[in-house]
Order: C-alpha cells, then structure tokens, then sequence
C-alpha cells in the first residue's frame, strides 16, 4: 500500500500525518508515508488534479484534499483495501517487546520514520538497532521500518545516528501523555522496589552475577550488553548489568580496547564484542 501525504508542513498537515500512522499502528501495518511538501513537488503531480491541500492519497487514489479524514475514516478505508488487515501477524512485535510496562505495545505510538528523501542507504539504523526495528530495501537502497513495535518506547538512538537526519519520531509529549494517564510512574516504583529487595537478597547469598561492560557506548557496546543479557537469561542467572564509559574505571582491568566485558571483576575479553555462547562458557566459570 502505497501512502502520500501532500501539503506545506503545518499543524493540520502533521494531524492528518499522526491519523494515518496511529491507525497503520493499530491494524498491524508498517507502510512507508512519503511526504510531499515543496511546491515543486507538488506542481510535478498535476495529474492527481490536486487543487487544496493538505492532502491524503492511497494507492493513487485521493482520499481527502484541503481538509483531513478522521482515523474511523481512514480505517474503515484501509480495512476495505486490505480485508486481511486485522489478521496479519507478520509486522507485529514478538513476545519478548509485546507489552511496556504492563501495557500492550500496540496501544504506544512511537517508531521511528523515515523521510525518503534524506535517506542514503547508508545502513546505520538497520546494522545498529538491537532490537531489529529495520529491513533494507535493495531495490529502492533505503531503510524501511519492518518491526515498528519492536522499538523501545523513548528510544531515539537511531535518529542520534543517523548521519543525515532522515530519521523522526513522534512528539515526546505523547510518551509522557501516556505515562501519565496510565499511572505509570507509580507500576515503575513498585517494580523499582522489588528489584532493590530482590538485589539484596540475592547480593547476601552470593548467587547475583555482576556483569560490567566498558566503553563508550557505541553499537558494538551496545550490542555486547544484549549478548550478555541474552545470555545470562538462557542460563537463567539472576544478573545485574553496569554499563561504565569512565576511562579510569579502564584502567582498573588493563582494558586497552573496547567493547570490553567484565564479569564478577575479572575481565573476560576486549576489542571485540562476544558471542552469547562465548558470554554463556564465561558466566559458567
């Protein structure tokens, strides 16, 4: 399915923009939105006899102009055009990222999206994301968001990346909107208690591994933590993950290159990010 927005970027235009994401979210859709906002781009579709904006066209066909569908008008459109919608499984999040916070992810708006025109295919976004958020269209060389609900609810790291800034998310204050109305800060105390009581328990009888990674905290950092995560789950260890960027704290373990991997204060490698089975011998040792 393909999706146009057309219209000058403005309050309404980006409210027509939020209406179509928050419904391709909630049918389980990932569609790339092109956005045509320069009047020589405009000019260059005449043939869609575009005369208000903003406007909203879906597979060549125009939905709206100079004003905005709502979202029930927009979905009972796309459910027509693709009657399978609501049974479609192939675009939704696994078990492992189905829920934030005791809420199911698709009812949180916040992926990233990419405006087409800046991206390079430079592949930053789709080597470095952890939680594999990203495909990579061959055919058109750009990113494409394959997995929208895999992305950690506030993360941003990939537009921090991304060389070109072809990557946007939705406004912050949609995150903290929803903290709020659902009382999360209150389910996150309560579990930030637990886990102190937990800690200490298990800190007294010498059973809690603690896993320390050094660096600076780039891809290659990050991605060592998730294969330390991963593999202290497998072996079902309760563990405890410091990430340290001081390079004094280096020092200490004669690390002379990073990503570096400690685990209960004796360093198991460096310069190199290991593999789970690796992290698994050492966490056994």
């Amino acid at each position: 399915m393909k999706i146009i927005i057309i219209g000058k970027d403005s309050p309404i235009q980006r409210h027509l923009k939020n209406n179509v994401e928050e419904i391709l979210h909630e049918l389980k859709l990932t569609c790339q939105i092109d956005i045509i906002h320069t009047m020589d781009e405009i000019l260059k579709i005449e043939d869609k006899q575009i005369l208000l904006t903003p406007a909203l066209i879906v597979d060549d066909k125009i939905l709206c102009q100079g004003h905005i569908w709502s979202k029930e008008q927009i979905r009972d459109f796309v459910i027509k055009l693709c009657p399978k919608t609501e049974n479609k499984t192939n675009n939704t999040s696994s078990d492992k990222y189905a829920k934030w916070k005791g809420i199911p992810r698709e009812n949180i708006t916040w992926h990233p999206m990419i405006d087409t025109d800046k991206c390079t295919g430079c592949g930053m976004c789709v080597t470095s994301c952890s939680r594999d958020v990203f495909d990579f269209d061959v055919n058109q060389n750009i990113a494409v968001v394959a997995r929208p609900l895999q992305c950690m609810v506030g993360c941003t790291s990939c537009k921090v990346w991304c060389y070109y800034d072809a990557i946007e998310f939705p406004d912050t204050r949609i995150v903290k909107n929803f903290i709020k109305r659902n009382k999360i800060l209150l389910t996150a105390k309560k579990d930030l208690e637990n886990r102190i009581k937990k800690t200490k328990i298990l800190k007294e009888r010498g059973r809690m591994k603690k896993i320390k990674i050094l660096g600076g905290g780039c891809p290659k950092c990050h991605k060592l933590a998730q294969h330390a995560e991963e593999a202290a789950k497998e072996l079902n260890l309760e563990h405890q993950i410091e990430k340290i960027s001081d390079w004094k704290e280096y020092q200490k373990y004669g690390v002379m290159m990073t990503p570096a991997l400690v685990i209960d204060e004796q360093l198991k490698s460096s310069g190199r990010v290991s593999s789970v089975e690796d992290i698994k011998k050492y966490l056994k040792e």
